[in-house]
C-alpha cells in the first residue's frame, strides 16, 4: 500500500491564499534551539501605567507588544508577498511592513514574529492586520491597550 507524499493535504477545498495557523499577541517570545518558537503569556489586553508628569516630554511609557503569524503553504507554491500592518484605535495605520516569502506546498511555511512598543496615549483597541500580495486581508489580531488602574487594596492609615 502506497503511502500519501508529505505534501498531499486530504481537504474538500483548493486554497488560493495561504492557510493561518497562527495569529496572536503575547508578552514575549523566545527562540528556542532549533528555531523552536515559545509565546510567552498570549494574551489581548495590556495594562499601562500612567507616566509621571516630572518625566521628559520625550520619554513615554508603552507596553511591549509581541506579534506572532504563522502561515501554511497548501497548494501555493511560488514566491509571493506578505504584510503586516498596525493599526491605532483611531484607525490610522502606524506600521506596515512586506516582505517576500516562498511557499513550497504543503505543510511549509512561513512564520513572522513582530517586536513593538505601543505609547501609553494610544490606549483601546489596535489591530494587526495581516495582508496578501499588498492589500488583500488574511486576517487580522485584535489587542486592546489599556490604563491601569492603582491598587484599591492598601492597608488601612491609623491616626495618631
Amino acid at each position: 500500500m502506497a503511502t500519501p507524499a508529505e505534501n498531499d493535504v486530504p481537504r474538500s477545498f483548493t486554497n488560493t491564499r495561504p492557510l493561518v495557523y497562527l495569529a496572536c499577541v503575547c508578552e514575549k517570545v523566545l527562540r528556542e534551539e532549533g528555531g523552536v518558537l515559545t509565546l510567552v503569556r498570549v494574551v489581548d489586553t495590556f495594562y499601562v501605567a500612567g507616566v509621571p508628569e516630572e518625566l521628559p516630554a520625550k520619554v513615554k511609557g508603552g507596553a511591549e507588544v509581541w506579534a506572532v503569524i504563522g502561515l501554511k503553504s497548501g497548494d501555493l507554491v511560488g514566491q509571493f508577498t506578505i504584510g503586516l500592518q498596525v493599526r491605532n484605535p483611531t484607525g490610522e495605520v502606524r506600521v506596515r511592513q512586506e516582505w517576500p516569502i516562498v511557499l513550497d506546498g504543503g505543510v511549509q511555511g512561513a512564520t513572522f514574529v513582530l517586536r513593538m512598543m505601543v505609547e501609553a496615549s494610544q490606549l483601546g483597541t489596535h489591530w494587526i492586520d495581516v495582508l496578501w500580495e499588498g492589500s488583500e486581508r488574511l486576517t487580522g489580531v485584535p489587542f486592546r491597550l489599556l490604563q491601569q488602574q492603582p491598587p484599591t487594596d492598601q492597608p488601612p492609615t491609623e491616626s495618631p
